[in-house]
């Protein structure tokens, strides 16, 4: 009968232990143009019209739910009506939601550990942006580092360009451990 309750014991250590781990994917809100916590709204998608920039943040205290400063964001987009054109994301962090900085310091366009991921969207497809902070990144002969830190507000910043109209859906953060 004991080794049975030491066995359930240990089961629910692990179980409940597993799901805090579980705990780490945040949904990002929209911001619309304001950029700044005191704008974001509670809609989890955004159309982008034209030029216009548009912001995805997390809410105050979503990002305390993880102890990891190593994020992957990831999202839904696809042209609605004109001709497709370039749209390109930063990836920011802040530690007040008011002053924003990029998250991980370090260059590149491919969302691949770096601030900026530049894609353009035609149907509906998921695109996604890791920060691995201390991993490296070599772009053009170049070797670059991830700066990033813990942050208690992570936000994409949508910047299109051309005449098109583009659904933004799906905009989360992954906390991950490595």
């Amino acid at each position: 009968m004991k080794k049975i309750m030491i066995i359930m014991l240990m089961c629910s250590a692990i179980l409940f232990g597993c799901q805090e781990k579980g705990k780490c994917q945040i949904q990002l809100y929209s911001a619309g143009t304001g950029g700044n916590i005191a704008n974001i709204t509670t809609r989890t998608f955004d159309t982008l019209v034209n030029t216009t920039t548009e912001y995805f943040i997390t809410k105050t205290n979503e990002l305390n739910k993880s102890t990891t400063c190593n994020y992957v964001h990831y999202f839904t987009c696809a042209t609605l009506t004109g001709t497709p054109a370039t749209v390109t994301v930063v990836q920011e962090g802040s530690f007040n939601g008011t002053n924003w900085f990029r998250l991980t310091g370090a260059s590149g366009t491919d969302g691949n550990n770096c601030d900026t991921l530049t894609f353009t969207p035609t149907t509906a497809t998921q695109y996604k942006m890791t920060s691995n902070v201390g991993g490296g990144k070599h772009v053009y002969n170049t070797s670059w580092f991830n700066v990033g830190s813990r942050v208690l507000y992570t936000r994409l910043r949508f910047i299109p360009s051309g005449t098109q109209t583009a659904r933004i859906t799906d905009v989360r953060n992954l906390t991950f451990i490595k």
